[in-house]
């Protein structure tokens, strides 16, 4: 197998390390965690200052950013509550509301947990039940509405709807898990929300999915509740199906698969473990290795930059801790507990920014040699659990738990 190149980690040359004007959807514009800041140094080494702090309501959803706005998708009692914030100072713009039923019977928040995505001058918003809407960037005025439960046979389950989606030209492609109508995968149109195709009998996974790049065609990376599935965006045809799942009741696959040129990799635990699959130039899979020790992650973010993978292992492996794998070769470069629990990663430029689940804040240098703690806050910057992944935007970075969304100026 082909090692990456050296022992150094080359951020600005990895095509998928891109600045973007806007953080879109769930893990940002490439999907893949990671940003490059012209504005900021490669080594982020001071805890950043907070900008603003405002009260929100419940859920994991993440903030997505574009315009100088900020758009949240949370619950406050018995409301979903779509809602766009200035980035600049935090204070509401225009919120949109529509009834939330769901009740979590663990302990564990009741939703929403799909973050919202953007989609050219509209936003579209799967709600915790299935109701999907698309509505105006600029006011909240909606363009169109769905519900999804009714329209493909399905009814609550143990969880509300987790899985986010991903914009392809002009459909919108989500894991709904419509096994009674074939419905595991679903496309609409972003400006109408029509049906353009619906495929598969699998279940739905908490996952969000990302793009795969086969020649001169780009191909969706599905992690459903059943596996690793590469679909055309356009017909909707499955190309290929990988299993791996937990067998365990009341478990699910809940971490976005990463890619790295032509390999695909999917992480599923506390069990299964890592899968990393190797894509030859007809989008025919080769399973390169499969390990269940290596990393299990749970429900956390990989971060996979330039061949290397970083994760973080789920609390029954002898965790949490904080592993760096090189991913063509199946080698675990290092591991370090971190003590901050199962937390969400962002990188910014050479720099890796760490949320502990508890509200700690930490940077370590992005490296494949080791560890360098670059800052650690003293106390929590948000109250826990922390669940919700980081965003970045305009050298900021925002953050939520369950009551609160911050700004904090990267420095």
């Amino acid at each position: 197998m082909d090692a990456p190149a050296e022992n150094k980690i080359r951020v600005k040359e990895n095509p998928t390390s891109v600045s973007d004007s806007s953080w879109p959807n769930l893990f940002g514009p490439n999907h893949q965690s990671q940003i490059v800041d012209s504005n900021l140094p490669g080594h982020l080494t001071e805890v950043p200052n907070e900008v603003w702090r405002i009260p929100v309501g419940t859920g994991y959803s993440a903030p997505v950013l574009a315009d100088d706005r900020v758009f949240l998708s949370h619950r406050l009692k018995d409301e979903e509550i779509i809602e766009c914030f200035s980035a600049i100072d935090g204070t509401s713009q225009w919120k949109f509301a529509f009834p939330a039923t769901y009740e979590c019977t663990f302990e564990y928040s009741s939703g929403p947990y799909s973050t919202l995505v953007l989609a050219e001058d509209n936003l579209i918003a799967v709600g915790q039940s299935g109701h999907t809407y698309c509505l105006q960037q600029r006011d909240g005025k909606k363009v169109w509405s769905r519900d999804l439960f009714a329209d493909y046979q399905l009814s609550p389950g143990e969880w509300p709807v987790a899985a986010s989606g991903i914009i392809v030209k002009d459909t919108f492609i989500f894991n709904l898990g419509g096994t009674k109508a074939n419905a595991g995968i679903i496309a609409l149109d972003i400006n109408t929300g029509e049906t353009r195709w619906t495929n598969t009998q699998h279940e739905a996974g908490h996952a969000t999915p990302n793009l795969m790049k086969v020649g001169n065609r780009t191909y969706v990376l599905m992690v459903t509740g059943n596996g690793l599935h590469s679909i055309d965006a356009a017909s909707g045809k499955e190309c290929w199906f990988l299993p791996l799942r937990r067998k365990k009741a009341e478990t699910y696959n809940a971490v976005s698969p990463v890619v790295f040129k032509d390999i695909a990799c999917m992480v599923t635990g506390p069990g299964p473990g890592t899968m990393v699959v190797r894509v030859d130039a007809k989008n025919v899979p080769e399973i390169l290795w499969q390990n269940r020790r290596i990393l299990d992650s749970q429900y956390t973010n990989l971060i996979c930059i330039d061949g290397f993978l970083f994760g973080f292992t789920p609390m029954k492996q002898g965790g949490p801790e904080l592993r760096c794998i090189d991913l063509p070769n199946e080698k675990l470069c290092w591991k370090w507990k971190a003590k901050l629990g199962r937390a969400m990663m962002v990188v910014c430029n050479e720099t890796i920014i760490i949320l502990g689940e508890k509200g700690n804040l930490a940077a370590i240098e992005l490296s494949s040699s080791g560890v360098k703690e670059l800052f650690r806050t003293e106390s929590p910057v948000l109250s826990q659990p922390c669940y919700s992944a980081p965003a970045i935007y305009d050298s900021k970075l925002y953050l939520r738990n369950e009551k609160n969304l911050v700004c904090l100026q990267l420095r």
